[in-house]
């Protein structure tokens, strides 16, 4: 909606972690380093930490762009909630092998011929658990089988566990005692620092912007930088936001006051329970009076949209010239109530950018929310050609990072020529119905 607006080629802060917008930071190449160190060294045990929206899977995908394909096979782990038995039948179908029917024991065993094969041909496995703080610590005591499988000098899988903080406090526990012990490389992904967070922005849209007008105002990226605390998914969230509602604002290059509000808006949809319940009582109070919900909304002027006697709201095109007369607010403190227009007016601002939709009167601000947050998501259903060598499984984590029994399904739902998730055919389009529904 934005990209022509601000010269853009692509949307530079999406939410899904994607390589080609890779930012390397000191402990960014700290953590890939490492990685690849692990691997090429067989080492056995790499684990990497690091917070919510720090990069993690980011770094991960950039290490399976960095290996080479056909000496290191890679196998994925997004959902690391699993029995041991179940992990090791994982394990068998990313190697697209047959996983009979029999015990555990012979299951490894099985796994372990298979492993010696790829080594005689100059080729080893990494089995990458994302998320690993999640895992069961029964089957991440258990790994440790697997890590016993080796030769006399090398190791024949590597395991990288990635997961946030809380993977340290798993893996301290008297139970993972050895398991702690055999991990041989160690690495943090650390939140950005003031200037690498400035660099990370810079980074993304030197990436894909076309134009000579700058995108952000200064000030409207010191903002930025103070409220996502160098977070790098904090940032994609806040500067997507603002470029939404600049456009909508027709601001060019995006200013401070629109990021203030972005950063309103954002607040107080975490507001406590209370004030939200607050807000919905003094909107059924005035809808109740009538004339009286009318004047309340009258009062927010040249942001008000027209009511209609057919009891319908439009937008009008012209609001997105209209500049408030208000002076700029600072964003509210995280623990107070914001005032009703605070509520409101995120809501509004989202039917600013459909000048000519128009909407049922009983239609709340919360929907229009939900339809942003679908179009963030990337719900919207997707077209792709399948590749040689794809199943419907491997298509599904390439795309959307997981592959679940409900995506499966509505994935075939989406695809009545499919008969079979196991055989589908290179050069065939599919339509991949999101990566929730």
């Amino acid at each position: 909606m934005y990209l022509k607006y601000y010269c853009l080629s692509k949307a530079p802060f999406g939410i899904t972690p994607d390589p080609a917008f890779f930012y390397l930071s000191v402990s960014h190449k700290e953590a890939l380093a490492s990685l690849l160190y692990g691997i090429e060294k067989r080492k056995g045990f790499i684990c990497v930490t690091g917070e919510v929206g720090c990069g993690k899977t980011t770094v991960l995908k950039a290490l399976l762009s960095r290996v080479n394909a056909e000496q290191v096979k890679a196998v994925y782990l997004y959902n690391p909630e699993l029995s041991f038995e179940n992990l090791i039948r994982a394990v068998f179908e990313e190697l697209e092998l047959e996983a009979p029917e029999m015990d555990v024991a012979g299951l490894v065993r099985r796994l372990h011929a298979h492993l010696i094969d790829l080594y005689q041909q100059g080729k080893h496995v990494v089995l990458i658990v994302d998320e690993a703080q999640r895992m069961p610590v029964e089957t991440l005591e258990r790994l440790r089988i697997l890590s016993n499988l080796e030769t006399a000098k090398d190791k024949l899988l590597q395991i990288v566990l990635c997961g946030q903080p809380e993977l340290a406090e798993v893996l301290a526990v008297r139970e993972l005692r050895q398991l702690r012990e055999r991990i041989a490389v160690r690495s943090e992904i650390r939140q950005l620092t003031g200037e690498e967070s400035l660099a990370y922005v810079k980074h993304r849209l030197g990436r894909v912007t076309y134009g000579t007008t700058p995108v952000f105002e200064p000030g409207a990226l010191r903002l930025i930088m103070r409220h996502a605390r160098g977070n790098p998914r904090r940032i994609n969230i806040l500067c997507d936001n603002a470029l939404v509602a600049g456009y909508a604002d027709q601001k060019k290059p995006v200013t401070a006051k629109v990021v203030r509000e972005v950063i309103a808006g954002l607040a107080s949809k975490r507001r406590p329970a209370r004030a939200m319940k607050w807000a919905v009582a003094a909107c059924g109070a005035a809808l109740i009076v009538g004339a009286g919900a009318i004047a309340v909304l009258g009062a927010f002027g040249p942001r008000m949209l027209d009511i209609r006697g057919e009891g319908r709201i439009e937008a009008k095109a012209p609001v997105l010239a209209i500049e408030s007369a208000e002076p700029a607010r600072a964003a509210p403190e995280e623990n107070t109530e914001p005032a009703m227009a605070e509520v409101i007016l995120p809501s509004v601002k989202a039917m600013q950018l459909m000048p000519q939709l128009v909407v049922a009167e009983s239609v709340v601000p919360e929907a229009v929310v939900a339809a942003e947050v679908a179009v963030a998501e990337n719900k919207v259903a997707e077209t792709h050609v399948i590749q040689a060598g794809d199943t419907l499984s491997r298509l599904l984590t390439r795309v959307y990072g997981r592959s679940d029994r409900d995506l499966i399904e509505r994935t075939l739902k989406s695809n009545p020529h499919i008969k079979d998730a196991n055989k589908i055919q290179a050069g065939d389009t599919i339509v991949l119905p999101g990566a929730s529904g």
